[in-house]
């Protein structure tokens, strides 16, 4: 069996941090953690950055799992294992099991876009709104998927 190398979620604090002040930037509020109001993470420059960590794996919620089982369900009737094929669903089960799969990714841009619109108000309101998503842990969901769902958002 090979030993691959296991690489480390990035986190926020050493990893991100370390990053943006290296590249001359800083925390946007020093007192962050005590804020009532929600605020961005970080200014470098004249832009105002977001940080969205992507942790969770989808398919281990059992949420999700209960509801992409109802979406395969009849098409894996009696069979011991469902194999999840997105390309077998019709179009309305396809679109059922994206916007399930892609309801993080969803959430966490709403999030940051209200953030930063805070963050602006406060600092800079001429400021470069930058969203800066690290995948940790989300791989049900291809790249292209993710970069395409943040994208549009």
């Amino acid at each position: 069996m090979l030993n691959f190398p296991r690489i480390r979620p990035l986190a926020e604090d050493p990893d991100i941090d370390f990053l943006v002040k290296d590249a001359g930037g800083r925390r946007a509020h020093h007192d962050h953690h005590s804020r009532e109001l929600r605020n961005s993470d970080y200014v470098l420059g004249s832009s105002i950055l977001e940080l969205k960590l992507l942790e969770d794996e989808r398919l281990d919620k059992p949420e999700a799992q209960e509801k992409i089982a109802t979406i395969f369900a009849d098409l894996t009737k009696g069979r011991p294992v469902v194999v999840l094929d997105p390309g077998r669903l019709d179009d309305k089960r396809r679109k059922a099991y994206d916007t399930i799969m892609r309801a993080p990714i969803k959430a966490a841009v709403a999030s940051a876009r209200g953030q930063l619109k805070q963050s602006r108000i406060e600092i800079n309101p001429g400021a470069c709104n930058v969203l800066l998503v690290i995948n940790n842990g989300f791989t049900a969901v291809r790249f292209r998927t993710r970069s395409g769902v943040i994208a549009r958002r």
